[in-house]
């Protein structure tokens, strides 16, 4: 029973972020998840999401509260991007640059000058080195299958493997 359980938790958990949506995380928010307020109160969740940007991609029956999900704010994020984000909007393709642009500085953050350009450039630069870490990262998270087939393997399989000498 408890292997069923382990797979059925397994097969629903399949959300995967890019690295980009894992270095915005932790810039916003050092990588915490729940309902966590920022912003002065105008931002809810790991990604930070204003009532605006959300307002502006939700879907029926979706609420606000949502955003203390991580996979719901990482939807959001999607969603923001697809909606303003286009070769049409912009002029040219899409680049990483305007994605962080856009989820700091909104949807017209392409077109930013003066002190709210520094202030995305500076975001930017957080997120650049947020990325830089994640890359360089040699640790690979393991695999929801690969745990569950580990944390399961017959005790007899652990005792076959040799032990080396001297201990």
């Amino acid at each position: 029973m408890e292997t069923l359980i382990l797979l059925i938790v397994c097969s629903f958990n399949n959300f995967k972020m890019t690295d980009l949506e894992k270095a915005i995380h932790q810039v916003e928010t050092g990588s915490r998840v729940g309902k966590i307020i920022g912003d002065q109160g105008r931002a809810l969740g790991p990604l930070q999401i204003h009532v605006g940007a959300w307002t502006d991609c939700k879907k029926k029956k979706e609420s606000y509260s949502m955003c203390s999900q991580l996979e719901y704010s990482v939807t959001i994020f999607r969603r923001y991007c697809n909606r303003y984000l286009t070769k049409k909007r912009l002029g040219r393709a899409v680049t990483e640059k305007d994605k962080i642009f856009l989820w700091n500085g909104g949807p017209n953050a392409h077109k930013a000058k003066g002190k709210k350009l520094k202030n995305l450039t500076r975001y930017y630069k957080k997120v650049q080195e947020a990325l830089r870490v994640i890359k360089k990262s040699s640790v690979q998270p393991l695999r929801c299958e690969d745990r569950a087939l580990s944390d399961h393997l017959p005790s007899e399989s652990l005792k076959s493997i040799p032990e080396k000498k001297g201990e």
